[in-house]
C-alpha cells in the first residue's frame, strides 16, 4: 500500500516471505534454476475431455440477480466424456472431426485438455477447440474451430495446420 511522502508508520510493515522467499532461497542455494524434465514421451496418450454446451433453462436463469442477468451468457457447460487419445488423433482438424463423430452425437461441444496450472490441484482444463456436430441425410458432420483464446491446439507439438 502506498503512503504519503514523509508519513511515519505506526508499526513496522510486514514483508511477504511465504511464496517469494521460497523461490529466492532456491535460486541462491543452487545458483541457477533447475530445468524441468518431462517424464512423458512423444507417443504417450493425451488426456482430453468433451463438455456439452447447452442453453440455460429459464428457471436457472431466474436464480441469478436481475442486475447480473443482462451481462451473463445463457449457456451451461456439462462434462460428458473423458478419454485418452493418441497425439495423431488430434494432429489435424480432420482427425479431430473424425474422433468426435465416432464418440459423440449431434450438438455443440467443447474439447478440453489438461494443463499444468499453478493452483492447488496442480492441473486445470482448458478449452482448446469448439466442435459443432450436425445431423445430415448422409450422416453426422463435424466442424472444428480451434480456440484462439487459449491458443487452442496450436500450442501442442503434434498439431499440423491443415
Amino acid at each position: 500500500m502506498s503512503r504519503i511522502k514523509g508519513a511515519i508508520d505506526k508499526k513496522p510493515r510486514k514483508k511477504r516471505t511465504r511464496y517469494a522467499g521460497k523461490l529466492i532461497k532456491k535460486r541462491r542455494r543452487s545458483g541457477k534454476l533447475v530445468k524441468y524434465v518431462s517424464t512423458r514421451s512423444k507417443g504417450d496418450p493425451i488426456k482430453i475431455w468433451f463438455w456439452k454446451v447447452e442453453p440455460m433453462l429459464k428457471s436457472s436463469y431466474k436464480n441469478f440477480h436481475k442486475r447480473i442477468r443482462k451481462y451473463m451468457r445463457r449457456k451451461t457447460y456439462l462434462p460428458v466424456l473423458r478419454m485418452d487419445v493418441s497425439p495423431e488423433d488430434l494432429s489435424t482438424k480432420e482427425n479431430v472431426a473424425r474422433l468426435c463423430i465416432d464418440n459423440l452425437w449431434a450438438g455443440h461441444w467443447l474439447l478440453k485438455t489438461f494443463s499444468h496450472a499453478k493452483n492447488k490441484f496442480h492441473v486445470t482444463n482448458r478449452a482448446v477447440a469448439e466442435i459443432i456436430i450436425t445431423d445430415s441425410p448422409t450422416g453426422l458432420r463435424a466442424k472444428v474451430f480451434p480456440s484462439y483464446k487459449s491458443r487452442g491446439l496450436y500450442r501442442y507439438w503434434f498439431w499440423r495446420e491443415s
